[in-house]
């Protein structure tokens, strides 16, 4: 299966890249795609969101990141992306929003909203922990003991 990560970013230095790269080196379970829209200034919701809407690919399992969605243990994180593995997935895209929120329309084309908390992150540091979280579900569907330290 094939896990996008589609988010919006100015054309700025992104500190977390090198850590980021760390850790998309590591999962070999999932071919990761990291599709960046980049952009120039300021983007208002209705903006940002038809930037990301555009680049969800046909067939893709749009799984949104929001403050409001679904809390998941990494446990029942790695479950999930687990079942649309064996339910035969080609694609899950995971949908990271711009400063402003996204719109209605882009929320009713997730298949599932999900949060890392009530708590609002900058969208460069969500990139990083959903790409920590993929590398922690391959490792807890692995039985390794890195999820335990």
């Amino acid at each position: 299966m094939k896990i996008t990560l589609l988010s919006l970013r100015q054309k700025k230095k992104d500190p977390f890249i090198p850590i980021q790269n760390e850790y998309l080196d590591k999962i070999s379970a999932w071919k990761i795609e990291n599709k960046e829209v980049l952009h120039k200034g300021k983007l208002d919701k209705d903006q940002g969101s038809d930037l990301l809407e555009k680049k969800i690919t046909s067939g893709s399992y749009p799984i949104l990141l929001d403050e409001r969605g679904e809390e998941l243990t990494s446990i029942e994180f790695s479950k999930e992306l687990e079942r649309r593995t064996v339910v035969g997935e080609r694609e899950v895209t995971f949908i990271i929003g711009g400063a402003e929120g996204v719109t209605k329309s882009l929320k009713k084309k997730a298949k599932k909203v999900i949060s890392f908390g009530r708590a609002t992150w900058p969208h460069k540091m969500v990139r990083l922990m959903l790409i920590e979280q993929i590398y922690r579900a391959q490792q807890i569907l692995r039985n390794h003991p890195y999820h335990k330290i």
